[in-house]
């Protein structure tokens, strides 16, 4: 590999490696929890045939602003039944959508406590039916929600956190992120050069490559970087050098990651060059339909595209 080609992924790991906090306290934690279950399906029990939630999207293409914080993550603001300017973090690796305790509280919320699976542990959580939500011309009724304290989510950001939502808010048209003009952007895409979905929402993810080894990867607005599993890639990847071997904190408790680099990352037809990534020690999940968290620093886009009629992910721009 070319030294500038390894310089550049070490640069790139060195500005990310203290935003795995994010990824690590919350996004792996809901995603990973949930990425093992039937689609629209993540606990186990009764309620999972509830109906999904019902709501109106306008038919004509609109845009939503946003602001940017950490570089990374996306907040717009939203209303929560009868409460307005909710501050709503978008988090594509996150389902169903959460709501901060306090706010539960707020609105009386009241539901069941059930078992969540991390990977690393399984944790008690309540949930509940939030009876609207309303983000700019999106209405959602009776949107299944899960109910938890995002006081460590706020530290991390620095600032307020209502709600996490997902696909089950933004997934019902083709949508643009627009890192530069801050908004998102609802209606028809171009998704040229991009790549083909392996999985549809409640969970995106996308085919790539790390030398001869083939990956499957959720595409997460919510996670700094690229995040890896153990039990899905142990002895399947040559990593170029371990870098740093450290702990994290999520809801769970402590775990052990690596931080290495990886050579010849490829998505789609777009070669990326040697990656940085962060190995998660977690446990055994056959049931998992991914092998990690493609968080979007990874691509250093301008902008980014689901496209849902043709079920495509592309990206353009770089920053």
């Amino acid at each position: 590999m070319a030294s500038s080609g390894r310089a550049s992924a070490y640069k790139s790991m060195q500005l990310d490696l203290w935003q795995i906090h994010w990824s690590s306290v919350f996004v792996v934690a809901i995603a990973l929890a949930l990425g093992s279950m039937p689609s629209w399906g993540w606990l186990p029990g009764p309620d999972r045939t509830q109906p999904p939630a019902r709501g109106t999207v306008p038919p004509r293409a609109f845009s939503i602003p946003f602001q940017l914080l950490k570089g990374y993550e996306i907040v717009v603001t939203g209303t929560l039944g009868p409460l307005g300017q909710m501050r709503l973090a978008v988090d594509t690796g996150t389902h169903p959508t959460v709501i901060h305790r306090r706010v539960a509280q707020a609105l009386g919320l009241r539901g069941k406590m059930v078992a969540l699976k991390l990977f690393n542990q399984t944790l008690p959580v309540e949930e509940a039916v939030l009876p609207e939500l309303t983000l700019g011309p999106i209405h959602k009724r009776n949107l299944p929600v899960v109910i938890s304290d995002l006081d460590t989510v706020e530290r991390e950001i620095n600032g307020r956190v209502d709600a996490i939502i997902g696909f089950a808010v933004l997934g019902e048209r083709s949508f643009t992120i627009d890192y530069d003009k801050q908004e998102i952007v609802f209606g028809p895409v171009d998704s040229k050069g991009g790549v083909p979905f392996t999985s549809r929402p409640p969970f995106v993810t996308v085919p790539a490559r790390f030398g001869n080894q083939s990956v499957s990867l959720l595409v997460d607005t919510g996670t700094s970087g690229l995040v890896l599993f153990t039990s899905r890639m142990e002895g399947k990847l040559d990593a170029m050098s371990t870098a740093l071997n450290a702990q994290a904190r999520n809801l769970g408790g402590k775990f052990d990651f690596q931080t290495v680099i990886l050579p010849k990352a490829r998505l789609g037809n777009n070669d990326l060059g040697p990656a940085a990534a962060f190995i998660v020690q977690d446990r055994p999940d056959d049931g998992r339909v991914f092998d990690g968290l493609m968080g979007i620093p990874f691509l250093h886009p301008r902008r980014i595209s689901f496209d849902f009629e043709n079920e495509m992910f592309s990206w353009s721009g770089s920053r």
